[in-house]
C-alpha cells in the first residue's frame, strides 16, 4: 500500500465485492476502518490521520446519496469519542445517520439507558443498542442471545421498543432501504 508495508490502510486501493442474485437488493454497502486513536504493533506513524482521512473521504463522496451507521462502544464517552468528533466534522450527515451502540454486554443497565437517553448527538435515525457476545452462529441466534441478555439486565423494555438488539439493527436498515427506493 501507500505506507510501503503490510500494515496499515490504503485510501487508493478498495476490495469490491459484487453479489447479486434475485433476492438480494440493489445496494452498495461501504465498510470504512475504525477511526484510530494511536498506532500499534506496525502501524505506520500516520494511521490515525489516514484512518481519519478515510472517513472523511468517504463521507465527502457520498454524503448525498448514503445512509451513515456511527458506530461506538457504549463506553464511549462523547467528549473523547472519535465517532462524535468525526460526525461533529460532518455535520451535514447527521440528518441521514444511525447510532449503533456496541458491547452493551459489558455494560451496566444504568449506563446503557442514560447513552440512549443522552447521546451526546441527535442522529436522523436514532440509536440502537447491540451486544458483542461472540459464538453465534448466526443472526436469529444472536437476536435470541441479546434479547436474553437484556432481559436478565432489566432492559426488556428496550427490546420492546426497538432501541436493542441486532435484529432491530437489521430491521432499522431495512426501513431505511424502502424509505430510499
Amino acid at each position: 500500500n501507500e505506507n510501503k508495508r503490510v500494515s496499515g490502510i490504503s485510501r487508493c486501493k478498495q476490495l469490491h465485492l459484487n453479489l447479486s442474485g434475485p433476492r438480494l437488493p440493489n445496494l452498495d454497502l461501504l465498510d470504512v476502518p475504525g477511526l484510530v486513536a494511536n498506532r500499534r504493533g506496525d502501524d505506520p506513524e500516520t494511521i490515525r490521520q489516514d484512518t481519519h482521512g478515510l472517513v472523511n473521504d468517504v463521507i465527502r463522496r457520498y454524503k448525498d446519496r448514503a445512509v451513515f451507521l456511527a458506530v461506538r462502544s457504549i463506553k464511549d464517552q462523547t467528549i473523547s469519542s472519535l465517532t462524535v468528533s468525526a460526525l461533529n466534522q460532518n455535520k451535514d450527515i447527521l440528518k441521514s445517520t444511525l447510532g449503533v451502540f456496541t458491547k452493551c454486554d459489558r455494560e451496566f443497565p444504568e449506563e446503557i439507558r442514560s447513552m440512549l437517553a443522552n447521546p451526546g448527538l441527535d442522529l436522523g435515525y436514532g440509536y440502537v443498542a447491540t451486544s458483542n457476545k461472540p459464538g453465534c452462529a448466526g443472526l436469529n441466534e444472536q437476536d435470541e442471545e441479546e434479547k436474553k441478555l437484556f432481559k436478565e439486565q432489566g432492559l426488556s423494555d428496550l427490546v420492546e421498543s426497538k432501541s436493542a438488539t441486532s435484529h432491530v439493527l437489521v430491521e432499522r436498515i431495512e426501513a431505511l432501504y424502502v424509505e430510499y427506493l
